[in-house]
């Protein structure tokens, strides 16, 4: 997975086409997403990177509570990418049914929020994300590689 892959999946998870020529509004809402946008994109992210399935992060040695956080942390520290999978990608067969890779994203996502903004938990982590923030404002690089 990487930058152009994220770029299609954004691309290719917007629900309607915009004259972004037309005017400055128009141009601004096509470089973000309406929640609903959102949502597709995590099911088009999930598709394409097509985390690994419980039964083989265990073979692969990955048994904490959060077995995919583990393993991504693992390979992005030892190889500073994400390895294609036989069955990631936009026209490679489905191995498996999307929420199950949903779930696994969903998991990895959140416990690199938990270490970018040093939280401890999820209630902590939402007060973090509710502070305001000045216009300067980096996040700068997650967990998430």
């Amino acid at each position: 997975f990487n930058v152009r892959e994220a770029k299609l999946c954004f691309i290719w998870s917007r629900l309607r086409c915009l004259d972004e020529s037309s005017n400055l509004k128009a141009f601004t809402r096509s470089r973000a997403l309406t929640f609903l946008e959102f949502l597709e994109s995590l099911g088009r992210i999930a598709d394409a990177i097509s985390p690994p399935p419980p039964d083989e992060l265990v073979a692969i040695g990955a048994t904490s509570d959060h077995p995919t956080t583990q393993y991504y942390t693992q390979i992005t520290h030892e190889l500073g990418f994400l390895p294609d999978r036989l069955s990631a990608g936009f026209t490679a067969p489905k191995s498996r049914p999307l929420d199950a890779k949903l779930e696994q994203l969903i998991e990895w996502m959140g416990d690199a929020l938990l270490e970018t903004f040093g939280a401890k938990d999820g209630k902590v982590l939402l007060n973090k994300l509710k502070q305001r923030r000045g216009k300067s404002y980096q996040l700068g690089k997650s967990g998430m590689a």
